[in-house]
């Protein structure tokens, strides 16, 4: 097997094996080893999930705020930003940083890891 070594984190010092329908995953001693076809199946996924990725969260941002009953010049307000900041992140063409990101998790009454976990939910429902 031609194998990838990725230096990640792994949450246990013995040998573990997965199987899926792409290859074998092997861990051991915090090395993951993929094989080469395993790894680029999941960068070709990765990188199809970042081209969608501002499209979909300028869909779920326009959702929040209307569920929120916000408009864009409120919303603005609340996490200290300009409306047509809240609009260029509404037309994909900005993503929001870590400290915008959380505080729009603020404004709609939520932690950020609330957030991100319903905008995961979302972009794996579309993927």
């Amino acid at each position: 097997m031609t194998a990838v070594r990725l230096g990640l984190q792994a949450r246990s010092h013995y040998v573990a094996q997965a199987n899926d329908q792409h290859g074998t995953i092997y861990c051991h001693d915090n090395i993951l080893s993929i094989s080469a076809k395993n790894f680029l199946w999941y960068l070709l996924y990765t990188m199809q999930i970042i081209s969608m990725l501002p499209q979909v969260f300028a869909e779920f941002l326009i959702d929040c705020r209307r569920e929120h009953n916000y408009s864009q010049r409120k919303l603005a307000s609340l996490i200290g930003c300009s409306r047509s900041y809240i609009a260029f992140l509404e037309d994909g063409t900005h993503l929001p940083t870590i400290n915008t990101f959380m505080l729009l998790a603020h404004a709609f009454g939520m932690s950020p890891a609330e957030l991100q976990a319903k905008l995961d939910m979302r972009l794996r429902a579309v993927a």
